[in-house]
């Protein structure tokens, strides 16, 4: 946090006698707290014993410095200016804390790793105390004191434990009394974060950030502040410090020199002041230079008011160490650049770390803090590590020591002017006191093969006689003493293990001296051999395994294999711990030679041969699952294998016995057998699949196959038939021959047997004169026409039936209606007919036989659509009922006449195509047949009338009583 003083700066009032500035006085009654410097130690009480008219107190005795710190009144500040052994007098101004991290930045980890970490060094830290009991300080806090002035009223209180202005001893300037505490808050943090920084040491401590700059240092921690509870910037409580508290403290440390080793003092706070110029005349002048003089460096942080080429009081004491902050970027790294809050210019010393700096804070916690007073102790932790690696040396060659090697940082001070202001490398600082240690070679190059061991030798030394530890960038070297050193590394992989080999010599500082020489790796090639117990015999389309062992002084190689396997392929299977396993499948047989190649990664390569001879196989037929295995005479089987031959290379031909006759080739398409051929008779047959590679081998499989017999086709030719109501039907008179036709059809080879109903049989051989055999399998089929001609002796409804019978009683039948008319030449009317069809005694020659009667009704139902579908006429009974008269019924009358006409067609009296006058004209205008057709259309059609139907009525009783 940037604070700055609480008071206005005392204006001069003017020059006293011995040109000793004067400063603003107080008003009549007021005191001003100053500090006063006289010429010589010696000199302060006769000054004091000189202010007659004022009054003077002292608020602190310095026994080691010329100054005096007064609270005085106008009269005595006049009487004071007035004093020919006064220097000057200087306000006792109030001083505020500046305000962050880091180590590997400024190298100090490297440091602390060489084991400079401060130790046997002290480090005093004047500021606001230290939590005593914070993990990271362990035991090393070695003295405490406490100056902790105030003004006299309740504005300001003194922060030492006991509560007075001083106090020394064990818990003098603990950071953790009520004083220091505003609520929860405590604002004495300061301290604990700046000794931290400086001494921290974070080693098995939770939390912590890692070191401080000098982990091993003691600390002493000296409280300069007061707690103010009015100012600070508008945001009371705060901690700030009279510079005669400071000078007090400094007097402490002075009086600790016997006490403790100290290498520095650090005061991480001053001023808001811009000095451009040094200003010597300080109060605080004279304590830095005191503690200089006795070894000890002071650090003071510059100020975080951001003046470009000023900083504040007490940094701007010439002799005073005064240290800037770096800043960081946005990731919290730190960045060579000067911080935004720092003061800087020409009366700078030193940049360090300043920005966001972690470190212990009260109650044995961390925080993040930001400010100059984050860099000042970084440089007092630096000078006590110096001094522990330089105990001898002057505080001069250490501060030359961070100067001379740090990074330096070029900043505008002005528009026009620019300043350089080095950052501290400590690890540079070190060395920069070191002469570095020297070392050699014995031989530049170091060649050898694979698999053995390099070595090396040479010698190093140190011109301080100092440690020198030896590494190698690879292999181990160690000292065999005597300044001689010995290197050996185990090689492995040649050439790739080929390298320049750097041996490093370190002295105590981390100064380096190297040698160089170059080592040359040969490679070797891998040995190979056929594994024991190769087999040499295989068959083709097995997996053939081959197995090479192999070795390589190269243990880092990565190796390739091939195998030749001697049939025109290679493959390349992999090499590992060892051995080469590879398998291959032979697709023909014949005799080969494989040989195996292994070759490193660097082209080393070696191979063996053996033969190996490799027999055939005859390939395996497998009948198709889906193979149809029953069919029908006459019909086609298809039959369907597959195969396999392990022989890849092999080609093949194939055969299919049909179970008779000569095998047949079959069709192959990749691994599949195909044919086809038809079967002429019934019968059980056994096909086989046989198929042969060029090497000579045959797989056959079989399946049995099932030929059923098909009976043979009986149709009739009923292309002369008359079709009577959607049948075709024969019509003929009785005695009348009727020319018949059948056609009979059979796939099968077989002998046919040809009947008609009326007891004509005739036999058709398919290899006359001989019957057909059992089992006749050639392609013979049949079709026969059979020719009959008959006549029947009676008028009536007949059906004809075809039988067709093939040698294996495979059948067949067709039939045909036939209708025979009588032979009678007149007709006769309804009434006749009524009495041909009534029941009781019949009288020939007058009445018909009773089955006549009934073969004539038979026809009128064959050629009408009325009866009986519309009008029952069965039997002689009901066609008696219906030839009865039935004047009031039309449709029973048309029926009655209807049925007269068909009697008298049955009779013979009509044919079909009798010509008939259907108007009385005495011309002949149509056919019987298509006059009944009408007339029964009219008849069955529920939308005629009764009178159309009487019309067709006249009209067929005409005809029944004409007959034309």
């Amino acid at each position: 946090m940037h604070v700055r003083r609480l008071f206005v700066a005392l204006a001069l009032a003017g020059l006293a006698a011995s040109t000793t500035q004067l400063p603003a006085h107080a008003e009549s009654g007021e005191t001003t707290r100053v500090i006063v410097q006289v010429d010589h130690i010696s000199d302060k009480q006769q000054v004091l014993d000189n202010i007659d008219q004022g009054t003077a107190e002292q608020n602190r005795t310095y026994r080691s410095f010329p100054l005096l710190a007064l609270d005085a009144d106008k009269a005595a500040l006049a009487e004071l200016a007035a004093d020919p052994n006064v220097v000057s007098i200087q306000p006792d101004k109030v001083g505020s804390p500046s305000l962050a991290e880091s180590i590997p930045f400024i190298h100090a980890d490297r440091v602390q790793q060489l084991g400079f970490t401060g130790a046997g060094q002290t480090v005093a830290i004047l500021d606001t105390g230290i939590d005593r009991d914070h993990p990271f300080f362990g035991s090393r806090i070695v003295s405490e004191a406490c100056y902790s002035s105030t003004d006299g009223t309740a504005n300001e209180v003194s922060l030492c434990p006991n509560g007075t202005a001083s106090q020394t001893g064990a818990g003098s300037a603990d950071a953790e009394t009520a004083q220091c505490l505003n609520g929860t808050t405590n604002i004495c943090f300061h301290g604990t974060h700046v000794a931290g920084i400086a001494a921290g040491a974070g080693t098995g401590v939770t939390g912590a950030p890692g070191n401080g700059v000098a982990p091993g240092a003691n600390i002493i921690a000296i409280q300069i502040y007061h707690r103010s509870n009015v100012g600070c910037k508008g945001n009371p409580p705060c901690a700030q410090f009279y510079y005669s508290d400071f000078i007090a403290g400094m007097q402490r440390v002075y009086d600790l020199r016997n006490d403790f080793t100290i290498a520095s003092a650090n005061l991480s706070g001053g001023d808001a002041s811009n000095h451009t110029t040094t200003c010597d005349g300080s109060s605080t002048k004279a304590s830095i230079d005191l503690l200089l003089s006795a070894g000890i460096t002071t650090t003071i942080s510059a100020g975080n008011e951001s003046h470009p080429a000023g900083v504040g009081e007490p940094g701007c004491v010439s002799t005073a160490v005064t240290v800037g902050a770096i800043d960081a970027d946005a990731s919290g790294n730190e960045v060579d650049s000067p911080a935004s809050y720092s003061n800087r210019g020409p009366l700078l010393d030193l940049f360090a770390p300043g920005t966001s700096i972690r470190a212990s804070v009260p109650d044995d916690a961390w925080a993040n803090l930001s400010g100059t007073s984050m860099a000042a102790p970084h440089v007092a932790g630096a000078i006590a590590a110096l001094r522990n690696a330089y105990p001898a040396a002057t505080a001069a060659t250490l501060l030359g020591y961070l100067r001379d090697t740090g990074v330096d940082i070029t900043y505008a001070t002005s528009p026009t002017t620019n300043a350089t202001t080095p950052r501290i490398d400590l690890l540079a600082a070190l060395q920069q006191g070191n002469n570095p240690p020297s070392i050699s070679a014995d031989a530049g190059t170091v060649t050898v093969n694979e698999g053995t061991t390099a070595t090396n030798a040479g010698g190093f030394s140190d011109p301080e006689g100092k440690a020198v530890a030896l590494t190698a960038s690879s292999g181990n070297v160690v000292n065999v003493g005597g300044g001689r050193w010995s290197w050996s590394s185990t090689t492995s992989d040649g050439p790739t293990q080929s390298r320049d080999v750097t041996i490093t010599a370190t002295d105590d500082k981390g100064e380096t001296a190297t040698t160089t020489f170059h080592l040359t790796v040969n490679n070797v090639a891998p040995s190979i051999s056929i594994a024991p117990g190769q087999a040499g015999t295989t068959t083709e389309g097995a997996s053939y395994g081959v197995k090479a062992l192999y070795s390589d002084p190269g243990s880092l190689d990565t190796h390739s294999a091939v195998i030749d396997w001697g049939d025109g392929t290679t493959t390349n299977p992999p090499a590992t711990a060892g051995q080469i396993n590879g398998s291959h499948v032979y697709a023909d047989n014949g005799n080969y030679t494989v040989k195996v190649t292994v070759t490193d990664d660097d082209g080393g390569t070696s191979s063996a041969s053996f033969p190996v001879a490799v027999s055939n196989v005859a390939p395996v037929v497998t009948i198709d699952p889906a193979q149809v295995k029953t069919i029908t005479e006459g019909s086609t089987l298809t039959a369907k294998a597959s195969f396999v031959d392990p022989g890849t290379a092999d080609t093949h031909t194939a055969s299919i016995d049909w179970g008779f006759g000569a095998p047949s080739t079959g069709s192959l398409l990749m691994t599949t057998v195909t044919g086809s051929r038809a079967y002429g008779d019934n019968g059980s047959f056994t096909v086989g699949v046989k198929v042969t590679d060029d090497d000579g081998g045959v797989g056959t499989a079989t399946f049995p196959v099932q030929v059923t017999n098909v009976a043979p086709t009986a149709v009739i030719d009923e292309s002369g038939a008359t079709v009577v109501n959607g049948v075709p039907t024969f019509i003929a008179h009785s005695g009348q021959p009727i020319d018949f036709k059948a056609r009979s059809t059979d796939p099968g080879s077989d002998d046919l047997a040809l009947s008609w109903s009326w007891g004509d049989t005739t036999n058709y051989l398919v290899n006359p004169p001989g019957t057909d055999p059992a089992s006749s399998p050639s392609l013979q089929p049949r079709d026969v026409t059979d020719a009959k001609s008959h006549a029947f002796g009676s008028a009536c409804n007949y059906d004809v039936g075809f039988t067709a019978r093939d040698d294996d009683g495979g059948s067949s039948v067709d039939s045909a209606k036939v209708v025979v008319q009588g032979n009678a030449h007149l007709t006769k009317i309804a009434p006749l007919w009524f009495l041909q069809t009534r029941a009781g005694l019949r009288i020939p020659p007058v009445d018909l036989p009773v089955s006549t009667v009934n073969c004539y009704l038979q026809v009128a139902q064959q050629m009408s659509p009325v009866f009986s579908e519309a009008r029952d006429v069965s039997t002689m009974a009901k066609a008696n009922a219906v030839l009865n008269v039935q004047l009031l019924n039309s449709k029973a009358e048309f029926d009655r006449q209807a049925l007269t006409a068909w009697l008298n067609f049955a009779d013979g009296s009509f044919d079909l195509g009798t010509r008939v006058d259907t108007n009385l004209d005495l011309r002949l205008d149509s056919t019987f047949g298509a006059v009944m057709a009408q007339a029964e259309a009219i008849r069955l059609n529920p939308a005629s009338t009764s009178n159309q139907i009487r019309q067709q009525t006249l009209l067929l009783e005409k005809l029944n009583t004409l007959g034309f």
